[in-house]
């Protein structure tokens, strides 16, 4: 399943790539939920949306959990963001160009 799909068909959120991208930083899912002042639970199913996703993928050594990022799906996330960006950036111009253009007629 691609990013397109995934995220259409399970509505994946900002939010988990929040929890991806703190959990990278933090280095363990403890740590992370603490830094986001959530449940370990709640890391968890975000995790298993990532993990759906393909965005990582997991395996066990001894009793941890190993997470791996894969790099294509999220390379996929990324250009999905880039669009994102874009398009907001640009609206954002224009809402600034209509702006300047009603301050000039009210002067």
């Amino acid at each position: 399943m691609d990013w397109d799909e995934h995220r259409l068909s399970r509505r994946l959120k900002l939010r988990d790539l929040n929890v991806l991208l703190t959990v990278a930083r933090c280095g363990s899912m403890g740590k992370a939920a603490e830094q986001l002042a959530v449940s370990q639970p709640a890391i968890s199913r975000h995790v298993k949306v990532l993990e759906e996703a393909g965005l990582i993928s997991r395996r066990r050594r001894a009793t941890a959990r190993l997470s791996h990022l894969e790099a294509e799906p999220l390379r996929g996330a990324t250009e999905w963001l880039a669009a994102y960006r874009r398009f907001w950036t640009e609206s954002h111009e224009r809402l600034d160009e209509l702006l300047q253009r009603l301050l000039q007629e009210d002067q």
